[in-house]
C-alpha cells in the first residue's frame, strides 16, 4: 500500500522535530474520506504521547449503529447533527488529539457545536 502524503510526513525520519513540542491546545485533523486522518492521527498521538479519538468511531458508538446505517435510516442531516454533538463532547473532554470525520460539518467555532 502506498503511503499518503500525510503518512510520509509522519515517518520516523521527519518526527524528531516533534520531540520537544509542548501543546496548550488540542489537535484536530480534518479532511475528506480516505485522506489518512486516522492513520496520521494515531501516529501523531502516539509520538506526542497524547490520547486519540476517532470521531467516526465515537459517532457509531453513540448511535449504536454504523455511519452507513445512520445515513440509510435518518439521512445526512441527522448524521451531521449527531456528528456535531459527538465532536462537541470530544472537544469538551479536552482530548489532545482526535480525528474529525470530514470537513463539511465543521463550523469553525471552538467548543461544542
Amino acid at each position: 500500500m502506498v503511503p499518503t502524503a500525510f503518512e510520509s510526513m509522519m515517518s520516523e525520519t521527519t518526527l524528531p522535530a516533534l520531540d520537544h513540542l509542548e501543546l496548550d491546545r488540542g489537535i484536530v485533523l480534518i479532511g475528506l474520506m480516505g485522506a489518512g486522518k486516522s492513520s496520521v492521527g494515531r501516529r501523531l498521538a502516539k509520538r506526542l504521547d497524547l490520547p486519540f479519538s476517532d470521531a467516526d468511531q465515537e459517532i457509531e458508538k453513540a448511535a449504536d449503529c454504523t455511519i452507513e446505517e445512520i445515513f440509510a435510516r435518518h439521512g445526512e442531516a441527522a448524521f451531521r447533527a449527531g456528528e456535531r454533538r459527538v465532536i462537541g463532547r470530544l472537544w469538551m473532554a479536552r482530548h489532545k488529539c482526535w480525528r474529525q470525520a470530514a470537513a463539511p460539518s465543521w463550523t469553525g467555532r471552538p467548543g461544542p457545536p
